[in-house]
């Protein structure tokens, strides 16, 4: 997988991508108000929106989707998003987003959040007091449809630990 990182932002806001139609996606991204060049983003290149985001490139009948997960940790507050971002043939996204707790060598669900968005993009931002010392991930799993063809794409973010 290729990897591009993009600009080293401070804040893990909503993204949102201007997305062209083709196989190779866009040129431009904006992030936070800013446009920031990529050149020759490629379906299956990884973007490192920041140090604990990551978006991933993936197509659907021609039509280019980003869809990625994170997990930001300050102090005890865990903060984790989600998102879809497609040009207007998707027509509907089915999400599964789970905070998990880190229990011995399993991941334990300790919050989640699902649904259905009849629209071509989606972000979830949400926050969840975690425990000192313990470990967090966010997993997500989303279903995005372009008429009646679909396609399951899924994510874990790094895992980060509460100080």
């Amino acid at each position: 997988m290729k990897f591009k990182k993009a600009a080293a932002l401070g804040s893990t806001a909503l993204v949102a991508f201007g997305l062209m139609s083709t196989p190779v996606l866009a040129q431009e991204m904006q992030i936070s108000g800013r446009t920031q060049v990529v050149d020759k983003l490629q379906i299956s290149d990884q973007i490192q929106i920041s140090d604990n985001i990551y978006m991933t490139s993936s197509a659907l009948d021609g039509t280019a989707i980003f869809s990625g997960v994170g997990l930001d940790i300050s102090g005890t507050t865990a903060n984790a998003v989600g998102s879809v971002i497609a040009n207007n043939t998707v027509t509907k996204i089915v999400y599964s987003i789970k905070l998990q707790e880190k229990s011995g060598s399993s991941w334990i669900d300790v919050k989640s959040w699902s649904g259905t968005k009849n629209d071509f993009s989606f972000a979830l931002n949400e926050n969840y007091t975690g425990t000192k010392g313990k470990t967090y991930q966010t997993y997500a799993e989303y279903t995005v449809y372009a008429g009646s063809n679909s396609v399951n794409l899924k994510h874990t973010s790094d895992p980060k630990t509460c100080n």
